[in-house]
């Protein structure tokens, strides 16, 4: 059998690359990788580079078919045992997000998003109509119909089943974008209502909505949900999961109720907060806004939010303006900050439930991480309002810590103020120790000591 221009190295003999086997790519085709989940590697293959079409479009112009990889074999022999394969379908150009979820050895739940023109075979019907999906899957259903080949739509697979001929890639209908996420056998992603025949998915009247929708990833009888008041439109906070998470079997989102066209508190009249709310996708119930047994507490409006890896919490920024009545909570003499939450489904009570330690985070820069049994965070000595390690600087940015069931908090290091980062650096599947930066100069000085103070020195922490 052939080879790919993959190969793998063994970490005992890194010097020896082992060829990957090739399964149905044509002789000189070039692949990119485009990334690792749960042991399963996706590569983009280049139709281009041997004038061969892989994704059955009657063209050979497309730059990146799907193709993936089992990588989590042993070498043997000098040989590895599975091979690349094609799995026949065109992506996005650029960033496009994909799914892997680990079921049972050597497979996966798999979910990516199919780049409508790119698949296109010169027929003009997109992926998201009725033609090709069935009458149900959208709420505007028989008006409104989308009828381009501009859209990005939702696709899912088994990978065992892919393997043995089974079946092909499932096409959900659903257009999509930015993040997906998966929770107890769904998949979800975000849809904008634009994309969608010019559907109001959420009822507002308006068509400018960031709308989550997901379904069952099920290869057959697909149900869409189209009851207009289980569809919220997203708001925009920082953090990596953005406006939605995984929490175990419960998706999590933050809808804008200005944008949604609802007042979710409740009735009390105010359409202006974004707010955080779950869902079991599993039951016919709505989406859950309202996090404690008192009608003033458990409205939740969140600055940051990012899942834990490896765990069933999500970490959020607390805003100090949630619930009814803003709550100084690290008690500096104002409300506009937001403190480092670990939030996690609790069945006793049914509500989501908030821990976490009463000091003023980076409110959109928290970078959350849950390593083990401790929380690791970014805190603002601005927001706080002075002096948290005693160089007498007053506007360090610092890295604490907490335990999940102690509460114990640790005042760690310095840190750094880099947007969009963790914390610290780490693997969350098995960390023994932890990699962070400390911004050197000011009262924090030459951390390294390598005689200057312009940089960044690196530090860990061993488990």
């Amino acid at each position: 059998m052939a080879s790919t221009p993959l190969v793998l190295l063994e970490a005992g003999d890194p010097t020896n690359p082992i060829p990957v086997p090739n399964a149905d790519l044509a002789v000189g085709t070039s692949v990119e990788i485009l990334g690792l989940e749960s042991g399963l590697l996706f590569v983009g293959i280049d139709e281009t580079s041997s004038a061969t079409d892989h994704n059955g479009d009657l063209d050979a112009t497309d730059e990146r078919v799907l193709g993936l990889l089992d990588a989590t074999h042993e070498i043997a022999l000098g040989t590895y045992a599975d091979s690349l394969r094609s799995i026949g379908l065109a992506l996005p150009a650029g960033d496009t997000p994909l799914l892997a979820v680990a079921d049972g050895s050597h497979d996966w739940l798999v979910a990516f998003l199919v780049d409508e023109a790119s698949q296109d075979s010169g027929s003009g019907m997109g992926l998201n109509t009725i033609g090709q999906v069935g009458q149900t899957f959208s709420p505007c259903y028989p008006s409104n119909q989308d009828s381009d080949i501009l859209d990005e739509v939702l696709h899912f697979l088994k990978f065992s089943d892919f393997v043995s001929g089974l079946f092909v890639p499932t096409n959900s209908g659903l257009v999509g974008g930015e993040r997906i996420i998966h929770a107890d056998g769904y998949v979800g992603t975000v849809s904008r209502e634009g994309e969608e025949g010019d559907c109001d998915l959420n009822g507002d009247g308006d068509l400018n909505d960031r709308i989550f929708r997901w379904i069952l990833a099920n290869q057959s009888n697909l149900t869409h949900e189209n009851d207009d008041s289980r569809l919220h439109a997203l708001s925009s906070i920082s953090g990596p999961a953005g406006e939605l998470a995984e929490m175990g079997d419960r998706f999590v989102i933050v809808v804008n109720e200005a944008k949604d066209g609802r007042d979710h508190e409740e009735g009390n009249g105010i359409q202006n907060r974004d707010l955080i709310a779950w869902l079991e996708p599993a039951a016919e119930n709505d989406w859950t806004f309202h996090q404690d047994n008192d009608i003033e507490y458990g409205w939740v409006v969140p600055t940051w939010m990012g899942e834990a890896v490896g765990t069933s919490r999500v970490g959020v920024g607390f805003s100090e303006q949630s619930n009814d009545v803003p709550f100084d909570l690290n008690e500096d003499g104002d409300t506009v900050d937001s403190v480092p939450t670990f939030a996690y489904y609790d069945s006793g009570t049914g509500f989501m439930e908030f821990p976490g330690y009463a000091i003023g985070g980076d409110s959109d820069n928290m970078g959350i991480v849950i390593l083990g049994s401790w929380a690791y965070y970014r805190v603002s000595e601005a927001e706080n309002g002075g002096d948290l390690n005693g160089n007498g600087s007053g506007t360090d940015m610092l890295l604490w810590a907490s335990h999940l069931s102690t509460g114990q908090t640790l005042n760690i290091s310095a840190l750094n103020s880099v947007n969009d980062t963790p914390a610290v650096l780490s693997d969350p599947s098995n960390a023994s120790c932890a990699a962070f930066l400390v911004k050197e100069g000011g009262a924090v000085g030459d951390v390294n000591g390598d005689g200057d103070t312009s940089g960044y020195a690196v530090k860990y922490l061993r488990f």
